[in-house]
């Protein structure tokens, strides 16, 4: 029986409101969202009745009922209200997680999905009508429970998956933050109150099972035990009673587990219901005897397990636990029943009953297969079992290749078999057992196949775990089995491999087991050989110590290479360990790496020191610094703490200038400059604001005490005549700096507390108003100008930071949820929001407008482009504590940020941002002239532009001709261009004059890329059809027969540096070596196997190929070798581009709008990613000296500045403090001697 294509489906759906898809018990693997507001992380049954009406069986079998299976799901009444009312008491108590337990097969699952959720659905919570309108999360953990956890909510929030998890390693607590967004992205919740996220973590027992990281799982239950903070998301967790124990070992679980509710067996009225109400819901009924029969059959399993001491191996369900059981003979009586309006005991009887139903259609199944599909069988449901450490067997997912490699090519069939049964349930790229009771049920399984492996298969389980962890961990070597356990698990893959042919029972290993065995066997041989090194070693040293004092001296020298060796990597590793968390520390180390040892190691110290944005650390308060402020002149930095004090700070240098502002009587919560940056004043939580003098470090006149709170925010006037203060009061204030005299009666902004204020121009301000509003004021008349300005889907989260633009046209407001909203003031209209990846606490705009940074919530400082509403790089980390302010120089090239940490760190934002940009309309191709100063860009219906290289403006208009988009643009020699389009032309250009000079192909195919030689006179031109044509250009004429074998489109062509070779790549996954000496015969071709492929690229020595997939990963292949070089990189990427050195290789991202460098040598990232324009990039290319990259994107091509290694150097020399052979001897580990490490 041949496999189900598990490719995608595609269908129309404009009118759907829930779907799931599959052929049978087969599943496709696609976004679920079915029922009100209802989410799930993998697909589900298929409902019981169709889109017609019709009902194939109105009992569900083993699978669990779904939400939309309600209309069938009977006797769970009581129980569902019982879960509803723990819900609401969790809700109303302020949180914390609820916990349903119960055995297996006791129904919880179908409790949760069709019993609760309807009904939640239909009428809210008591007090809380709203929650109907919840959005609702399913999720069952797996191996990666975070990652699980990230995708989920993330599709949820609408934000960046990798962020949520980046978020959730650095610190689980901040998912609160990603539950409450998901809450908010969602449509559906009533005005009656703010939405609020239901998140249902069913099976959570998979959390032991499946993940074998202990580390991550205590991240996830505390990811979502932060959810479910005062407020916050309702999280249900969904667990096998056997399984609780293990969660106490959790502290944030023992509450939930000592208040769980349990789901006890029916009653008999409860068991009749679930019986006979189905059928009567399809139009039939059920025999009163066989009703009879069935509520006598589980009372007396409930009576005999009330205190059954059962084996282990073969645990006898319960009257809950024989739902499964009771389920399936249902179903299956149905299915076969002779009377179409009646369920009869007969038809009962003939299935099996209760007991023989589940047994009886395994076996059944089973018996239909072939011989070689039974052998094949019992490989499979080997591979879908595990055993606990005292025996319980368990089911597991597997991987349908993990399948076919371990019970070989009949493993599909077997699939097919056992899922048209739902025995199995099929997932597009996996299958597992329906559920838990055909472990018990099915004597083969339980008394044959598992019962004679038990002791293989507990040494198999330990396996699986070990290396799978050991794969997660990154292939740590700590992770390695050695000894006596190596020595096990090498004679079981022993057996595995020897009998696996011929005795099912010996299950081959998978390609991870498989790689971790070999990785041990090899580290036990480096031990081995490093000893036996060792003492060859000794001996060697002996013998040359009696015989030869120049030998002696000869080893002593090496021995020093070695050490400096040595010492050079730990440099260059602590440099790379430090990062941001102290950027100083970290590029003074790199630069010691490197004169000590130029290895690569230490060169890629260095350009990534060099990249890091951190520019210092400055000293710490003796607390949190709650402020922050730049002089006008950007020369000095003015810090405020929960000390009291205020501290000045050369910016430039980093130290302290003179003692600390005092005056104070509690924390400092807010600073300003006046225009001339003369003066600074300081809001305390003692309700005073108090002026320095700057110069002097003088208190300039008395204090200005008017508030009844905490001062939480200051602004000078434009004019320096006025300073406005907000305080915990409520209350808006203006003083005269000059006399420390309050103007006017000030201004009652909100009965809460007034966070921010700013000034307009001279004539306004603008504050938090009520229930998150903000407030116009006219500076003169202190009054309102206006309406609020109100957002109603944010009403009442609090506004806590305000930032005009520079043009006084837009105002910039931060929601202390996460939640960044552009106004434009004069229409009082929302322009745009950007939602943050945590909470805010403060925003800065950057002097131009264009750029944002925020902070709040978490130690991460975010970095976001206005105009677009996009995150750019990586957030800046380095501070271990909450950030509480943020604040631009005044030439928006540094940023600084204060933390409960107590420290103030200065930030280089200038990797975040392009040093020009150029507008382009939907730009698909860039390229440098090495002639003469131009970039070519090609776009959308035909678009080819020409741009100097150095200003970036535009030269001339547009060159004409082209009909459609252009793909690939190309600098000959000469002053030529060559551009190829989606209109099948290939059209050359004189740069010069700007005309055409020349067309070289008229075909259908599209002309997606094209390539020179290295003397100019061959242009290859490769087509959407699968055809590359190579043409003399010169001459103006084919050359030779069409180079043809991709067979579908060929999207990249690349010549190596000596013109001997054409390279090219396509659709098909295969990358095609052409010998140019032959006219075009094909050389060799390289299988990459990361699907279809969008670039080649080759180094300028002609040694290294780098292929670019769409599906997400780049690889580099030795050309001379044809072999890969180390592991793939991973960037989603479409584009790949070299450095005119070969040391650096850029891959774009489309799909993310992100483009990585890369260090070719070490396979390393350098520095921060840089973020395209409108999450788009669709080709990179590197000016001829390397210093620069052009990223084209959707509206522009941006042009960023790149170091190569020289510059890099340089850089961080100008900038280090001189290493002085005291500093050297302070700071680098014994041994090297002193040496010069700067120019």
């Amino acid at each position: 029986m041949p496999e189900p294509d598990p490719g995608p489906r595609e269908v129309r759906a404009e009118s759907i409101s829930h779907s799931v898809f599959g052929d049978g018990n087969t599943q496709y693997n696609v976004q679920i969202h079915y029922g009100a507001n209802t989410w799930a992380d993998r697909p589900a049954a298929a409902p019981l009745a169709g889109i017609a009406g019709e009902i194939e069986s109105p009992y569900r079998g083993l699978t669990a009922f779904e939400e939309w299976d309600s209309p069938f799901f009977f006797g769970r009444d009581g129980a569902a209200a019982d879960v509803l009312d723990r819900m609401t008491q969790r809700a109303a108590d302020g949180g914390g997680l609820l916990m349903v337990s119960g055995v297996s097969g006791a129904g919880k699952s179908s409790l949760l999905r069709a019993g609760v959720l309807p009904r939640l659905r239909a009428a809210g919570l008591d007090g809380e009508p709203q929650a109907r309108s919840w959005p609702c999360q399913l999720l069952t953990p797996g191996a990666a429970p975070l990652d699980d956890l990230a995708v989920t909510v993330a599709a949820l929030a609408r934000i960046d998956a990798t962020a949520v998890r980046a978020n959730l390693a650095r610190d689980p607590g901040s998912f609160a933050l990603s539950a409450r967004q998901a809450a908010l992205a969602r449509d559906g919740a009533d005005a009656a109150g703010p939405g609020r996220l239901l998140l249902i973590v069913d099976q959570f027992e998979q959390l032991f099972i499946r993940c074998p990281e202990e580390a991550e799982r205590r991240a996830f239950v505390q990811a979502l035990h932060a959810a479910a903070a005062p407020q916050g998301a309702l999280v249900v967790l969904v667990v096998r009673e056997d399984f609780e124990a293990r969660c106490t070992d959790y502290p944030e679980l023992v509450d939930a587990v000592q208040n769980r509710y349990l789901v006890t067996p029916m009653t008999d009225i409860e068991v009749r219901a679930a019986v006979t109400e189905p059928a009567r819901k399809a139009g039939a009924r059920v025999d009163l005897a066989l009703v009879e029969l069935l509520v006598a059959e589980l009372a007396a399993r409930t009576a005999r397990t009330a205190g059954h001491d059962s084996n282990p191996r073969t645990p006898a369900p319960s009257g809950t636990g024989l739902l499964p059981h009771l389920s399936h003979a249902l179903d299956l009586a149905w299915r076969t029943r002779a009377q179409p309006e009646l369920l009869a005991l007969s038809d009962y009887s003939r299935v099996g009953g209760t007991h023989g139903a589940l047994a009886r259609s395994a076996q059944q199944t089973y018996d239909d297969l072939t011989e070689d599909q039974q052998h094949a069988a019992r490989r499979v449901f080997l591979q879908l079992t595990s055993v606990a450490d005292n025996g319980t067997p368990l089911a597991l997912s597997a991987t349908r290749e993990e399948l076919r490699h371990g019970a070989g090519e009949q493993a599909g069939a077997v699939l097919e078999a056992f899922a048209g049964r739902r025995l199995l349930t099929l997932a597009s790229e996996s299958a597992a057992i329906s559920h838990e009771a055909l472990l018990s049920a099915w004597p083969l399984l339980r008394d044959d196949w598992l019962a004679e492996s038990q002791a293989d298969r507990v040494l198999r389980g330990r396996l699986r775990t070990a290396a799978n962890e050991w794969a997660h961990q990154e292939k740590d070597p700590a992770y390695l089995y050695s000894g006596t356990l190596l020595a096990a698990a090498a004679a079981a893959a022993e057996a595995a491999e020897r009998y696996g042919a011929s005795d099912e029972r010996h299950v081959p290993l998978s390609h991870t087991e498989q790689d971790f065995l070999r990785a041990a066997e090899r580290a036990r041989t480096k031990r081995s050989r490093r000893r036996n090194t060792l003492l060859v070693g000794l001996v060697v040293l002996v013998l040359a110590l009696a015989t030869s004092t120049v030998t002696a001296l000869r080893a002593t020298d090496n021995a020093n290479k070695q050490r400096d060796l040595a010492v050079s990597g730990q440099l260059a590793a602590q440099s790379e360990a430090l990062g941001d968390s102290d950027p100083k520390a970290a590029k003074r180390d790199s630069l010691a790496a490197w004169a000590i040892n130029q290895s690569p190691e230490a060169e890629q110290a260095v350009m990534q020191a060099a990249q890091l944005p951190g520019l210092a650390v400055l000293g710490s308060h003796t607390g949190s610094v709650e402020a922050v402020a730049f002089s006008p002149n950007g020369r000095v930095l003015a810090s405020g703490g929960s000390d009291g004090h205020v501290r000045l700070w050369n910016v430039a240098t980093g130290q302290q200038i003179g003692a600390d502002l005092t005056g104070h009587a509690k924390d400092v919560l807010s600073l300003a400059f006046s225009p001339d940056g003369k003066e600074v004043a300081g809001g305390g939580a003692d309700g005073t604001v108090l002026l320095w003098d700057v110069s002097t470090g003088k208190r300039h006149g008395q204090e200005m005490a008017g508030h009844t709170d905490s001062v939480f925010t200051l602004a000078f006037s434009p004019d320096g005549k006025s300073l406005a203060s907000g305080g915990g009061d409520g209350r808006i204030l203006l003083w005269d700096p000059a006399t420390q005299q309050q103007i006017g009666t000030g201004m009652k902004a909100s009965g809460g507390e007034v966070r921010s204020v700013v000034f307009i121009g001279n004539g306004e301000l603008a504050s938090p108003g009520e229930q998150g509003t903000v407030l116009l004021w006219d500076r003169n008349t202190q009054q309102p100008i206006g309406a609020p300005l109100t957002d109603d889907f944010l009403a009442g989260d609090e506004t806590v930071s305000l930032a005009p633009t520079p043009d006084g046209h837009s105002l910039v407001v931060a929601k202390g949820i996460g939640v960044v909203e552009l106004w434009d003031l004069e229409t009082a209209t929302l322009q745009s929001t950007i939602r943050l990846n945590g909470l805010a606490a403060s925003v800065a705009l950057s002097p131009d407008g264009n750029t944002l940074v925020s902070g709040g919530g978490n130690p991460a400082v975010q970095v976001w482009d206005l105009t677009t509403g996009q995150q750019l790089g990586l957030p800046l980390m380095g501070h271990t504590g909450e950030v509480d302010a943020v604040a631009f120089s005044p030439d928006g090239h540094t940023v600084a940020t204060s933390a409960e940490d107590g420290t103030i760190r200065l930030w280089n934002t200038a990797a975040y941002l392009p040093t020009s940009r150029s507008p382009a309309d939907s730009a698909n191709t860039v390229a440098y002239s090495p002639y003469d100063p131009l970039v070519a860009v090609g776009g959308r219906d035909g678009s080819l532009q020409l741009l100097n290289s150095v200003t970036h403006q535009r030269i001339g208009q547009p060159l004409v001709g082209h009909t459609d988009d252009v793909f690939s643009v190309a600098f000959g020699p000469k002053g030529i261009l060559a551009s190829g389009s989606a209109d099948g032309t290939v059209r050359l250009w004189d740069v010069a004059t700007q005309q055409q000079i020349g067309q070289l192909t008229d075909g259908p195919g599209l002309i997606l890329s094209l390539a020179f030689s290295q003397d100019g006179r061959t242009l290859a031109a490769a087509s959407g059809d699968g055809t590359v044509e190579l043409w003399n250009v010169p001459e103006r004429r084919s050359i030779g027969q069409l180079l043809t074998g991709n067979g579908r489109a060929i999207d990249s062509v690349a010549f190596t540096p000596d013109g001997g070779t054409l390279v090219s790549a396509g659709d098909d996954g295969v990358v095609r070596l052409w010998d140019m000496a032959s006219q075009g015969r094909n050389e060799h071709d390289l299988i990459g196997g990361l699907g279809a492929l969008s670039s080649v690229a080759i180094s300028p020595d002609g040694r290294v190929l780098a292929i670019g997939a769409l599906g997400g990963a780049v690889r580099l292949w030795d050309l001379r070798t044809h072999r890969q070089i180390g592991q793939q990189l991973s960037n989603g990427n479409t584009r790949v581009a070299f450095s005119p050195d070969g040391r650096i290789l850029a891959t774009d991202n489309n799909m993310a709008g992100t483009v990585l460098l890369w260090d070719v040598a070490s396979q390393q990232e350098i520095g921060q990613p840089i973020t395209g324009d409108t999450r788009t990039a669709t080709a990179v290319a590197f000016s001829p000296d390397g210093h620069e990259l052009a990223v084209a994107g959707m509206n522009e091509v941006q042009f960023w500045a790149v170091d190569d290694f020289t510059t890099a150097h340089d850089r961080l020399c100008a900038k280090a403090d001189p290493f002085t052979p005291a500093l050297w001897h302070q700071l680098v580990p014994t041994g090297p001697a002193y040496r010069r490490v700067c120019p």
